[in-house]
Order: C-alpha cells, then structure tokens, then sequence
C-alpha cells in the first residue's frame, strides 16, 4: 500500500511538471501582442506566470477574459509601447512603454498579483476595481497614477517600495478592507488628494525609511480613514497638510505634526471626535476655519496653539465642550465667528498677555457661560476689555486681584439669606432666593470649580476640592446679585 503511494505522488508530481496548465498553474514565454491575439493564453486558468513582453492589450485581454484567475506574476515581463486602432473600453489608444498602462487590470479578478519589477509607473486606473488583497509596489516605481487601485475593496495591505515619489489622486480611494500601508518613503514626497480616502479601516501608515520625504499631504489625503494615532515629526521636510487631510476620522486620537510646517488646510482635523492630542506646528500663524470642529472629546486644549498664531479661524474649534481653561497667546489679533462656540465647560479665559483686545466675528463665544467664566486680562486693560463687545459679558479680572476683594456680599438687610458650607468636599448653599449657580475660587482669583442651578433655595454638589484648601464661593442669586463667602474644605467623619 505504502509502495503504491508513492508511485501515485511520482505520478502526480511529473504530471505537474510536464503538464502545469492541468494542475492549475502555467508559465508562459510570450511576445507583446499575442496574447491579445486570443491564442496563447487559455480563459479558465487559475494561476499564470508570464516571462517576456507585454503590451496594454494583453494586459486588458487577461483581465478581461481570465474570470477564474487567483495568481498573476508579472515579475519577469517588459511592458512594450503600442498604438491600438479600436482602443480599449476607455477609449484610449496611445500607451507607453515601461509602465503599467492606464486602465489595462482594471477589474482584474485575481488576489494575488506580481507587478513587474522593471515598470517605473502605475498608471491612472491601472488596477481599478481589481480584487487584490496584498500589494507590493516595486522599488523602480516612482509614480502611482490617479485611481491606480482605487476601489480595490478587498486590498488589506500595501507596501510601497523605495522609489516611490508620489501617490496619486484617488489613488487608494475607496480601498474599505486596507488596515496598514507600510511606505518606505525615503523619497515619497507627494500624498495626492483623496490618495486614502475612505479606506475606512485603515489603522496605519508608517514610514520606514528614518528620513521620510514627504512635504506635501494634499485635500482629503486621509479623510474618513480609521487611523488611531499618527507621528509624522520625523517628515522634516513636511510644509503643507491639505484641507479636510483627516477629516471624519473617528478613531483619530493624536495626530503630531512636524514643527516646519507653514500651512493647514481648513477643516483639516473636522469631525475627529476622538481626538485627544494635537499642537499646531510653530511655523504656522493660524488655526485655519473649522480645524477642530466637532472635536468633542479632547478636554486638555493647553499647547494647542503657540505664541506666533494671530488669527483663530471661524468655527475652528466648535463643540469642545470638555476644555475649561484655554490661553491666548499674545500675538492673537483676531478670532473668527463661532470659533469657541458650544465650550460649555469653559471657566477661566486667561488673556494676561493681550496688550490689544482681538477683534472678533459673530457669535464667537456661543453657548459660553460668560458671566460665570473669568476672563483674565493684563493690568491696565480692564476698561477696554469691558467696553468691548462680545467680550465685556465676561467676568473680568487681572491676575493679582483677589477676589475677598472682587465679589460683593448679599446685603442681609433685604431678606436675602445666605448659608454655605464645605465638608468633605462637598458644598451645601441654602439661600432664602433661588439659585443660578455658584464658584468656587482660590484666594488669587483662580477658578477651581463652577456648578449651574435651577432656581432652588438649596444646592449640594461635590467639589472634589481637597482638604483644608480656603476657597471663595460666589453664589449667584435669581435677582442677578452675587455674594461672596469665604469658605474652608473640612474633614469629618
């Protein structure tokens, strides 16, 4: 029985060798042209391996006639130029040589595929559609057209190989199973518009070279893509990150940006709820309309704009409704409509440096709650600031007020009871007149913690103050009166 295996697996072995077209696999030598011709290549084939020269019209013959095909290894073929008479269903009729011609696998069924290693360009469309699940582009490619692979929705992964310089528009768009692209990028210097795009669970892109090229990332390069987190400080050469480049990233939580970069496309980060972490890079002197709208939970904006920016687009920063405290740098002279609209949580503006009030567009500060944030200004610039408009709604102070001195006492003569106390963190007011809210602040005027009210004559909130920390409470009455109490967090049991 043993004896009569092995003869069948001899038997099977130099079937394959004599006859591989049988088992599912043929190696071809062929001439640009043949194929075309119908004669050379049989349509059921499932795995085929061409070795010599090419043209457009084989390639678009294969692709369009090889339905069951699972493998094509195109490594040791030379594409030739050909001047086609009827033109392929794109309609084009001129293709050069030493390429991947434009359109040629467009809807090329196979997973597997080995692009030429001589080829110096994948042209526009060359791979649309096609059901590839793995791609790696050689080292002599330097361009990848517009559309090359795009809608391509079974690729998971992409390499791209050392020479590549640029990706094209679109090039990747719409790839909706691509997870990781690993570029070398030592002379990647150009991510095209919409070039990823959609891939929407596209996770990560790294470079692998240690001095990466890029210096532009153009319009949507990656919008609606799933990445998580992205460094590109070590792309020195980067200068321009596009509009809306990662826009509608959900899972975006930190993007870091080379410090060289001189400009940010508007709405470059709209849309990422996610998003945790970022710096405008030094080199530019704007946060551009829209940036950060819709940034929902990041609640840390402190760096999020340095000393050099003058202008806060419109609408930049809309919905981060988490944020507390923000800065503004000295160099500010303007701030956009709507750019600190729906900052709920906003208790403390510090704005010691301004030696000039910014002029501001409409509803800049919507759905602030500005009688209960304090606006800090440099001595000497109270006036102006409280005769400003937009910006006198705010409660305004300079950094070495305290605020025993600040707030006014509810006068007890006109039936206006006041009673608060602070134990273990947590803050009891009882008033004889409902109240709106109540601060509490240390003795330099610094905001420690603010809490709404409905109109009762009672609150009890936790503070999360901790013990033996003095603290000013201001408690703002129904009547618009606002009194000041001196209080100490006390430990009981």
């Amino acid at each position: 029985m043993r004896g009569l295996r092995l003869q069948l697996t001899s038997l099977l072995l130099a079937v394959f060798l004599a006859f591989p077209d049988v088992c599912g696999g043929v190696t071809l030598d062929v001439v640009a042209g043949e194929i075309a011709a119908g004669q050379t290549v049989g349509q059921e084939e499932s795995s085929l391996t061409l070795r010599g020269s090419v043209n457009a019209a084989d390639l678009d013959w294969i692709a369009r006639n090889c339905r069951a095909l699972q493998s094509l290894n195109l490594r040791e073929v030379t594409v030739e130029p050909c001047h086609l008479d009827k033109g392929l269903a794109t309609g084009l009729r001129e293709f050069s040589g030493g390429v991947l011609p434009a359109y040629s696998l467009s809807g090329l069924t196979a997973p597997e595929l080995v692009l030429p290693d001589c080829i110096t360009e994948i042209s526009d469309g060359a791979l649309l559609g096609a059901g590839l699940t793995a791609l790696t582009v050689p080292a002599s490619v330097s361009r990848i057209g517009t559309g090359a692979f795009a809608g391509c929705e079974a690729l998971r992964e992409v390499k791209l190989g050392a020479g590549v310089e640029s990706v094209g528009r679109s090039a990747f768009r719409g790839c909706r199973s691509l997870e990781s692209v690993e570029a070398d990028g030592g002379k990647l210097a150009e991510i095209g518009e919409k070039a990823f795009s959609d891939c929407e669970n596209l996770k990560s892109f790294v470079f692998t070279s240690a001095t990466p090229a890029l210096e532009s990332i153009c319009d949507e390069a990656f919008c609606s893509s799933a990445l998580q987190t992205l460094d590109l400080t070590g792309c020195t050469r980067l200068r321009t990150v596009g509009r809306r480049a990662f826009a509608s990233c959900l899972s975006l939580e930190e993007l870091s940006l080379p410090s060289g970069v001189t400009a940010v496309g508007e709405g470059v980060l709209f849309g990422c709820t996610s998003l945790q972490n970022f710096r405008l890079p030094q080199s530019a002197s704007e946060l551009p309309d829209i940036a950060l709208a819709g940034v929902s939970e990041m609640a840390d904006a402190s760096g999020l704009i340095h000393e050099g920016v003058t202008r806060i687009g419109s609408y930049s920063m809309t919905g981060m409704n988490l944020v507390t405290e923000f800065t503004l740098p000295a160099s500010v002279r303007e701030i956009g409509s709507g750019a600190f609209e729906g900052w709920s949580a906003l208790g403390l503006l510090m704005a010691e440096s301004l030696q000039a009030v910014p002029t501001l567009g409409e509803g800049v500060w919507a759905g602030v709650n500005q009688p209960e944030t304090e606006l800090s200004v440099a001595e000497g610039m109270e006036a102006e600031f409280s005769s400003a408009p937009q910006w006198q709604e705010f409660a305004i102070r300079t950094p070495g007020e305290s605020t025993l001195e600040r707030l006014p006492v509810a006068d007890s003569g006109d039936g206006s009871l006041i009673e608060a106390r602070l134990a273990n963190s947590v803050l009891t007011v009882r008033t004889s007149e409902g109240i709106t809210g109540v601060a509490l602040y240390d003795t330099d005027g610094r905001l420690l913690f603010t809490s709404a009210a409905k109109g009762e004559c009672s609150l009890t909130v936790q503070t999360g103050l901790p013990a033996g920390k003095i603290c000013i409470a201001a408690v703002r009455l129904v009547s618009d009166k606002v009194a000041g109490i001196k209080l100490i967090n006390t430990s009981s049991q």
